[in-house]
């Protein structure tokens, strides 16, 4: 492969801004799409490269598919996967105009190395690294992809498979592309294509880095969302125990919940990361002296081994706990709270029941009652509790309630097969060839 083709691939992707949910996000395919054009095999095969839209956001987007099929036909088939959406750029602060020209950021960089960490520094200081937005995750994975294309079509007589190169937006929010790559996928399956493996040029995030050593990661991690959403209830600020914030239980569960070992799954020599809580929140739309009346938190949880009801059955256990620990910590403070005025304060006597969705979709079933989430919200987690919280309020009761569920999106784990390996080998094999001076561990 010719690296300083790459390098100038990768540029123009990084060049070509595409931050999740912005206009960049929607235009990407197209531009994507006449790069992939610019490919000798495309030019004479245009019909072989082709874009599926995508509904995005704020408008329609598109993943694109290049199938280049090798000189003996066959329906095996390798595919290349990769998203072309990034995070933004507001942590940049006043790089943020250059965050996506990696040569004039990386420049800018070492006139003053203090922005970064110290791991940082030794990858700007060995000039190996190129920085900027979406460069690591993940348009140089994208212009590797697009590389492989290349090189395969000047050597043709190379491939012994058919590759296709599926590149999607909205990885870093809802999964909306590859879930839609996904029914593309099945239609060429069903039209005969065979995949024997599929190859994500995400970028290494091991913490055992060592130098002149890459790896392929075989199989997947699943993830997860277990979300809880809590109804307490009302009251003034001026009467505390009079009501019942909610938050009391979702900051316990967090509590519980987050860097909680026994969430990590351990499968052979590999394990998953501890969860963390990604957002936890109130729902008042305002400032108000009023407490807030309903609360959620969601947290990551990746999955090796586990299946999404045994995540559940953990989560319901420590959200049980936090409620205990919620109501002592509310009738303890109450008696504390006594003694250091001196009065009787006014409380409720407070029951919290933690309802799975199950039981209260069944629960409205029963009363005939049919809810809806409001389909204006665009961020899939955000419309899941928005149906919890319209599920909760069509049961008109006053019960403080605790709902646990999953929120989208879910990804199942794969553990690896002999046919992985088998390409796995292969691929290491041929990157030898062409880049003698590089190790690799496959993990």
């Amino acid at each position: 492969m010719e690296k300083q083709r790459a390098i100038e691939q990768y540029l123009r992707l990084v060049n070509t801004q595409s931050i999740s949910e912005t206009e960049g996000e929607i235009t990407f395919g197209d531009f994507l799409y006449q790069e992939i054009h610019n490919i000798g095999y495309f030019k004479e095969h245009p019909g072989d490269a082709w874009k599926i839209p995508v509904k995005l956001g704020k408008g329609t987007g598109s993943c694109v598919f290049a199938l280049m099929k090798c000189n003996s036909p066959t329906n095996e088939t390798i595919i290349l996967l990769s998203h072309f959406d990034t995070v933004g750029i507001e942590d940049f602060g006043e790089l943020a105009p250059m965050a996506f020209d990696p040569v004039e950021l990386t420049r800018r960089l070492k006139e003053n190395p203090n922005r970064l960490n110290i791991e940082a520094n030794m990858d700007l200081d060995s000039g190996d690294y190129l920085f900027g937005r979406g460069s690591a995750d993940m348009k140089w994975g994208l212009s590797a992809g697009i590389e492989a294309l290349r090189h395969f079509h000047d050597h043709p007589d190379e491939l012994k498979t058919n590759l296709l190169l599926v590149s999607t937006p909205d990885e870093e929010v809802n999964s909306r592309g590859m879930l839609e790559a996904v029914k593309e996928l099945v239609t060429l399956q069903n039209d005969g294509l065979s995949f024997i493996a599929c190859l994500v040029s995400e970028p290494d995030i091991a913490s055992d880095r060592s130098e002149n050593q890459y790896r392929i990661h075989t199989g997947c991690a699943g993830k997860c969302l277990p979300c809880l959403v809590v109804r307490g209830k009302e009251t003034h600020v001026g009467e505390p125990f009079f009501g019942f914030n909610p938050n009391l239980v979702v900051s316990n569960v967090v509590k519980r919940m987050e860097l909680n070992p026994l969430f990590s799954d351990v499968l052979g020599k590999y394990s998953t990361p501890v969860p963390v809580c990604l957002k936890q929140t109130d729902l008042k739309s305002s400032y108000t002296v009023q407490t807030p009346l309903f609360s959620y938190a969601y947290f990551n949880v990746m999955t090796l081994s586990s299946s999404p009801l045994q995540v559940m059955d953990r989560f319901i256990h420590e959200i049980k706990g936090a409620c205990d620990e919620a109501l002592t910590q509310f009738h303890e403070r109450h008696q504390q709270a006594e003694q250091i005025q001196r009065k009787k304060i006014n409380r409720i006597s407070p029951v919290i029941r933690v309802l799975t969705y199950p039981e209260l979709t069944k629960r409205l079933q029963e009363m005939n009652v049919k809810v809806i989430a409001d389909d204006k919200i665009h961020d899939v987690r955000e419309r899941a509790v928005d149906l919890v919280k319209r599920s909760l309020d069509a049961l008109a009761s006053d019960e403080i309630l605790v709902v646990p569920f999953l929120a989208p999106p879910y990804y199942p784990h794969r553990s690896e097969n002999a046919n992985q390996t088998r390409i796995v080998q292969s691929t290491t094999n041929f990157i030898k060839q062409v880049a003698t001076q590089t190790t690799f561990t496959v993990d």
